[in-house]
């Protein structure tokens, strides 16, 4: 029980970390007023301090304790988590962060992070799981905080092998830094086994975007995309309107094939899917009392679905 509250005090920091790492980077001495929590604060300003963007842990000293965190990297380097650690600072805005929050953290509560990353190779959505369900089994102290995929750690959840993060001290999930629509979404009958923070920077790192050509939408007069996005007319049935534009039979051969125009290019089937969400869609709905229910059988969705198939 004891290194379950260690643990649980640790992740809270960590996850928390981004707070402490903002503005001038410098250190924070430890509390010498007797109390038991420490309040940071964001610099002094006029307007009203929001709570939420205010870190309250207990002052503690961990003694050195490494908290350990597993990370995936494998043949996808979109995949990869680059969040975790870093050696030193190089000049790179991601990489100097990621350091000077490590260190901040380190040097305040006398704690180490410790990155161990598992190459997956090509299996790299499913690695992690067998191998964190391994390690639990067996009762092997080798993790405090691991990354993987919702289809993966949704697994470990059923099978028990998680922590509820609602019942994890100095969590407070009212904080700024937590993704509240994310954590609403991923509650199971007023549960959190799983969730993503400003932590995590691998889910920002693969958000689907569009790009357009300047010169084609130029050449087929299609408009100033900038304007219509920001009057709130961008929809899937102008961009199936401008790909069927901007696509044509360059060789005259009567195929589809490599050499013509396409109005339109994607990654993987997975844009499709980024397409339906995009839309509003909700695969899943919580009923009133906290449990998953199907939520597909409806018109949005029908409707969302159809019109992204005619866009491809």
């Amino acid at each position: 029980m004891k290194s379950a509250k260690t643990i649980a005090i640790l992740l809270a920091l960590l996850l928390s970390a981004n707070v402490i790492s903002c503005g001038s980077g410098t250190q924070h001495g430890a509390n010498t007023s007797g109390s038991d929590d420490v309040t940071t604060e964001p610099e002094s300003t006029t307007e009203p301090v929001d709570p939420a963007s205010v870190l309250e842990l207990p002052d503690s000293d961990f003694k050195g304790r490494e908290f350990r965190v597993l990370g995936n990297e494998g043949a996808y380097p979109q995949w990869n988590n680059f969040e975790i650690y870093a050696e030193s600072e190089n000049g790179d805005v991601v990489n100097d962060a990621v350091f000077r929050r490590n260190r901040t953290v380190e040097d305040r509560y006398n704690v180490k992070v410790t990155q161990i990353i598992q190459n997956s190779g090509e299996n790299q959505d499913a690695c992690l799981v067998p191998h964190i369900r391994q390690t639990v089994m067996a009762g092997d102290d080798l993790y405090d905080l691991a990354f993987t995929t919702i289809s993966g750690i949704g697994a470990l959840a059923r099978e028990g092998l998680v922590y509820d993060l609602n019942g994890v001290r100095n969590i407070d999930f009212s904080k700024n830094w937590w993704n509240q629509d994310v954590n609403d979404t991923l509650s199971i009958g007023g549960r959190l086994y799983f969730t993503s923070s400003d932590f995590s920077l691998r889910d920002k790192n693969r958000t689907y975007i569009i790009s357009f050509n300047k010169r084609i939408v130029e050449d087929n007069m299609l408009g100033d995309p900038f304007s219509i996005v920001r009057d709130g007319k961008w929809t899937l049935d102008v961009m199936t309107e401008w790909a069927m534009t901007a696509s044509g039979d360059l060789n005259g051969n009567g195929e589809v094939d490599y050499t013509d125009a396409f109005g339109i290019g994607t990654d993987s089937e997975n844009a499709f899917v980024a397409m339906v969400y995009s839309c509003g869609v909700n695969a899943l709905k919580n009923d009133s009392d906290g449990r998953p229910q199907l939520n597909l059988n409806n018109e949005h969705t029908v409707n969302a679905i159809d019109k992204a198939m005619a866009l491809y």
